[in-house]
């Protein structure tokens, strides 16, 4: 038996606890439209999410081991830019940076665009508020993957 489930989610941890075989799932969703990958967790690496995509799958641009906004996955042939939740800077995870880019977008000092809007916006409604600053900011804080 295998135990499929979210990387961080209570399913990964039965399966250590017990010594089951653990196989990553993903949420990512595809907007054809606007050619995002959106929907994946912070701290979500290259090969968890080429792993839960296929064979067919490649990730490009990346700044570490994870993947982040900014990235691209390419997918039978069509190159997506990935949103990551909260993860504005691009580095796969939310962390102070994160926390002052939305801070600077409040004060006015940061414009954020296509992918990187995005990421800030973790409720996903079209506008950065401070619902998505609350949310970035605990997760920030708690070292939580997931903002919504």
């Amino acid at each position: 038996m295998t135990i499929c489930g979210f990387v961080g989610s209570y399913a990964e941890e039965y399966a250590k606890k017990y010594n089951y075989p653990f196989k990553s799932i993903t949420n990512v969703l595809f907007d054809s439209a606007k050619h995002f990958a959106t929907d994946i967790s912070s701290k979500s690496t290259v090969s968890e999410i080429l792993a839960s995509l296929g064979k067919d799958a490649e990730i490009k641009d990346t700044l570490t081991d994870y993947v982040g906004t900014g990235s691209t996955i390419t997918l039978n042939g069509v190159d997506y830019k990935v949103s990551v939740n909260g993860d504005i800077n691009g580095d796969g995870i939310i962390s102070t940076a994160d926390y002052q880019s939305i801070t600077k977008y409040f004060q006015k000092l940061n414009n954020l665009e296509g992918v990187y809007f995005c990421s800030a916006d973790v409720n996903g409604d079209g506008v950065i508020n401070t619902s998505d600053y609350l949310k970035i900011k605990y997760a920030f804080l708690s070292g939580s993957r997931d903002v919504k």
